[in-house]
């Protein structure tokens, strides 16, 4: 656990946080898990400021990641949200007391949720079960966007992977115009014809099946 209750963490303790890591008695456990008031990206529309999240977050998703990092927990938001961002899983947790708030991005109604983790040290893995502390019922994560975007970065819901945003017709469109974009920027590079960049412009917008195959294939 590192003391995540301001924006930035202090150099020392950066150096004993890495240390401690790099431990052969760290290297050596199942499971490597990090807790911290602040998280790392936002997930709360009204805390997504500058000071009410860790920075550089980059940076410190490397640190964890680099020293294999399972799990990052964060409170301070009062937003459950599980996620994680390339190799680093993260839960956000939520709030029991006042002052729960609203997933950035959604019109979700705030929630008193709390938080069972199970850890599974043969398998290496961590499961979620979060209870609605109003109804006592389990939510669904799936109930939740496929991922939150806020000011520094974004963050996907757990059980979907980078290329899942596709599964959504929003995430399919944007996926289809992010590909049209990168083939005619690429050949605009490679051919300062005017008249050719338009023709393969025109050609790649009737090309979304080819598209979607060839980013599924590579």
């Amino acid at each position: 656990m590192w003391d995540g209750s301001s924006y930035q963490i202090p150099a020392q303790q950066l150096e004993w946080a890495q240390k401690s890591l790099a431990s052969a008695v760290a290297q050596s456990a199942k499971l490597r898990v990090v807790m911290g008031h602040l998280p790392l990206y936002p997930v709360s529309a009204p805390r997504d400021k500058f000071g009410e999240i860790l920075q550089p977050a980059e940076d410190l998703r490397a640190l964890l990641e680099q020293y294999q990092v399972h799990l990052y927990i964060s409170g301070h938001h009062h937003a459950y949200f599980p996620g994680h961002r390339g190799q680093l899983k993260l839960l956000f947790s939520g709030a029991l007391g006042s002052g729960p708030r609203q997933l950035l991005g959604t019109d979700l109604p705030p929630q008193h949720t709390l938080t069972v983790v199970d850890v599974d040290l043969q398998a290496a893995e961590t499961r979620y079960t979060t209870y609605d502390m109003n109804t006592w019922q389990v939510i669904d994560p799936k109930t939740f966007p496929e991922k939150i975007v806020g000011s520094t970065g974004w963050v996907m819901r757990d059980d979907i992977q980078d290329v899942g945003m596709v599964s959504s017709p929003r995430g399919y469109r944007q996926l289809i115009a992010c590909l049209k974009v990168l083939c005619c920027e690429t050949f605009k590079k490679s051919n300062p014809n005017e008249n050719a960049i338009s023709a393969f412009c025109r050609f790649v917008k009737n090309q979304e099946p080819l598209l979607v195959s060839s980013y599924v294939i590579n």
